[in-house]
């Protein structure tokens, strides 16, 4: 032992020290409330979920509770009736008929088009283009920002998840649904992909599967 650990040794023994606290009952004390939190919140879960339960059973709070699909400036809206709306042709309502170049100026943001395409539609800040595929029409429409569309969805049209490569999407098939979009009356809709990619929402709707839709899409990102 060195000279200064001997003189700390001697110093410590001179030294009166109060006696060490019981410092469990404090640690126990701050710990518990921690131990008791987790039931408290499984038990707030369950009742969220016997609530949510219990609205879902009402069919006028069905309606308000499952208004929770988004996807990029486009919002989803299933109901228990839905609104009236009139079939209309893909080409009807589109906008001013522009080259790509000034669509690109006024929407402010470079369009996703297919080869051969040379012009486009503008409509507040969207770019739509009809194309063909399988031969049958099939309206694209892309925009960013926002400018958003709504669908509203009946029980018999369905509505899944997606992969466009690596963007995410939803697929809404089956019975029609009622599309809204900025200047338009609402029109019923068939079959529709949703996709982001980047900064950009992308919308195909026609008479196409899934599997058609996805591949079209992919033509378009990839």
């Amino acid at each position: 032992m060195t000279p200064l650990e001997h003189a700390l040794v001697a110093l410590g023994r001179e030294l009166e020290l109060p006696p060490a606290p019981d410092l469990v009952p404090a640690v126990r004390a701050r710990l518990e409330p921690r131990r008791s939190r987790r039931p408290l919140v499984l038990a707030l879960a369950a009742a969220a979920l016997v609530a949510l339960a219990a609205a879902l059973a009402v069919p006028q709070a069905r309606s308000t509770v499952l208004r929770f699909f988004h996807l990029g400036g486009v919002t989803i809206e299933r109901v228990e009736t839905l609104p009236q709306a009139q079939e209309r042709p893909l080409a009807e309502g589109l906008g001013p008929r522009v080259s790509i170049k000034d669509a690109a100026t006024v929407a402010d943001f470079q369009p996703l088009l297919p080869r051969g395409v040379d012009h486009v539609y503008v409509n507040e800040g969207a770019i739509l283009v009809l194309l063909r595929a399988h031969g049958r029409p099939v309206l694209l429409t892309e925009f960013r920002g926002g400018f958003y569309m709504k669908k509203i969805l009946g029980g018999e049209t369905g509505i899944e998840q997606v992969r466009v490569g690596r963007d995410y999407g939803l697929w809404v098939a089956g019975a029609r649904h009622v599309f809204r979009m900025p200047s338009q009356a609402p029109r019923l809709a068939g079959n529709v992909l949703l996709w982001t990619h980047g900064g950009l929402t992308l919308r195909l709707e026609g008479r196409l599967t899934k599997a058609e839709a996805v591949r079209l899409a992919l033509r378009l990102t990839q």
